[in-house]
């Protein structure tokens, strides 16, 4: 389908018009959008921080109850006779409930229990026990840090829906810590009441979730009770999630909790920025058009004209004619450069031309040339019947003439032959050509073998008068050939291999025959 100029200059503008809107689009969706959306992860981010820190300072307040009660000499002198009077005016359910620890535990030395008193539920004994074997299990990865710092514990057990924190501490007299006489552990459980109590403080519902997938958490710096990691993330325009996941002092399992947030962004800032949207693209439709209008009259209309010189040019294929110069200012030098571009295209077909046909060391015509001259000359010579002659000329042992002189001698010394060649060449109509490497061949129209033997003589003397060097010849000390040809009258069923495989044998002959001489036949028969 052929379309008009103006046609594909409007769907040009049109494109690039669907390309900016787009772009701007995606400017404001992915960009503008997104810095807000950015903006407003950060301040979800603070808040998550807020609940992180929220637990974390639940920790650190057992940590401040077991580093009170092991460093009292009383807990130390119970743990040396084991009186009971301690437990019943020190330790009783509603100092338990009031402090919020579902259990306290006193090991000896070699972590075996020596009093515990759970604060659970009965139906959930086995559960405090369960967590008592936990920590006893890991006693050789406390004992040697117990001795400098509390210890913490986060364990989370998804089989028996067992999540428990537990700090522990050793038992020593005041101000004497390398005194120590077993430890105290701590326990709280991480269930519906400790969630309950966390949305308190923050202000917000807070869930515990079953295992998920960690992709897309971001990990903060490990804290020694465990690593804690958050992910923000957008639901929709009014509502984002907030997820906490922890995981446990075993490094095998974590725990997750979540939270849903209303968006603070006002949407109306969006329908704004869409609004805007559709007001910027609908006056560049405008503009568009109206420059449609101008670019047609201006440019598109002179531009036509040229557009049609050109397509007259090719289908003439020449480039012999001018345009007019005429128009506008621009069209005017338009039109010039068109017609001096034109001028240099004529010239560059012209060096083409001949650098297609020569060769390009020693100026004469190349093997390709040289074969459409001789399938037009044996056409000729077979239609009058006229003679036609053929020479393969080599230049003898040139290989050790490069070899010895070198090779910028040997293109000299192949440039001075052309030479010769060209110039034992009296007629315009004679053709001469490097066949290859060291190989010449010419072409003698209406040429028998008389004429062609007397030509070969004056080459062979005028090689001879060149007497360039060569000492490393066999065949003399200066540079000689070896020529192979044949003269005959063509006949139609003459193909031009035929006639240069003659001329190539018979050129094989005279390099059998000593070099430096000729071998001419009239026939192509052996």
């Amino acid at each position: 389908m052929k379309m008009r100029i103006k046609n594909l200059f409007f769907l040009h503008l049109l494109l690039i018009f669907s390309i900016a809107g787009l772009a701007i689009y995606s400017g404001l969706k992915y960009q503008a959008f997104s810095v807000l959306d950015q903006t407003e992860k950060e301040t979800l981010k603070t808040e998550n921080r807020l609940i992180i820190r929220t637990i974390q300072n639940e920790i650190d307040r057992l940590v401040t109850l077991a580093k009170d009660w092991g460093e009292r000499d009383k807990t130390y002198i119970f743990m040396q006779n084991g009186n009971l009077d301690f437990i019943r005016e020190n330790l009783s359910q509603n100092y338990l409930n009031n402090v919020e620890i579902d259990g306290i535990l006193f090991l000896d030395t070699n972590f075996s229990s020596h009093f515990s008193y759970p604060n659970i539920k009965k139906e959930t004994q086995t559960e405090f026990q369960e967590i008592v074997s936990q920590v006893q299990a890991k006693k050789d990865l406390f004992t040697d840090s117990l001795r400098q710092e509390v210890h913490r514990i986060l364990l989370f057990n998804p089989e028996a829906k067992l999540n428990f924190w537990a700090v522990i501490h050793p038992i020593s007299l005041a101000g004497q810590p390398e005194y120590v006489d077993g430890y105290l552990l701590l326990i709280k459980l991480i269930d519906r009441a400790f969630v309950q109590k966390i949305s308190r403080i923050i202000g917000k519902p807070l869930k515990l979730k079953a295992s998920e997938n960690i992709s897309g958490f971001e990990c903060l710096p490990e804290e020694s009770f465990g690593e804690f990691c958050e992910k923000v993330y957008f639901v929709n325009d009014s509502k984002a999630l907030l997820d906490i996941s922890i995981l446990d002092s075993d490094r095998k399992n974590r725990i997750f909790f979540h939270t849903e947030i209303k968006r603070s962004l006002d949407q109306k800032i969006r329908q704004v920025f869409r609004h805007t949207l559709l007001i910027v693209l609908a006056i560049g439709l405008l503009v568009i058009l109206l420059n449609v209008l101008m670019v047609h009259r201006v440019v598109v209309r002179p531009t036509s004209y040229l557009a049609e010189r050109f397509s007259t040019f090719a289908q003439q294929r020449t480039v012999h004619e001018r345009l007019k110069v005429k128009g506008a200012y621009e069209i005017r030098e338009m039109t010039r450069a068109a017609n001096l571009m034109l001028n240099e295209i004529e010239n560059l077909n012209e060096q083409l031309i001949v650098q297609s046909r020569t060769d390009e060391l020693t100026k004469l015509f190349n093997r390709r040339y040289f074969g459409e001259l001789l399938q037009r000359e044996l056409g000729r010579a077979a239609r009058e019947k006229a003679p036609l002659a053929l020479l393969m000329l080599d230049i003898d042992h040139f290989k050790q003439y490069n070899d010895h002189y070198g090779h910028v001698a040997g293109d000299k010394c192949l440039k001075r032959v052309a030479t010769i060649l060209r110039k034992t060449l009296q007629r315009s109509n004679d053709i001469v050509a490097r066949f290859g490497g060291e190989e010449f061949i010419l072409l003698l129209s209406n040429t028998n073998l008389v004429q062609m033997e007397q030509l070969v003589n004056n080459l062979g003397n005028r090689i001879k008068q060149a007497a360039l060097p060569h000492d490393f010849s066999q065949a003399a000390n200066y540079v000689t050939c070896s020529i192979g040809g044949v003269s005959l009258i063509p006949t139609p069923e003459t193909t031009e291999r035929t006639l240069i495989l003659r001329a190539d044998a018979l050129l094989y002959q005279a390099k059998e025959n000593g070099r430096n001489r000729a071998v001419l036949s009239d026939s192509l028969g052996t």
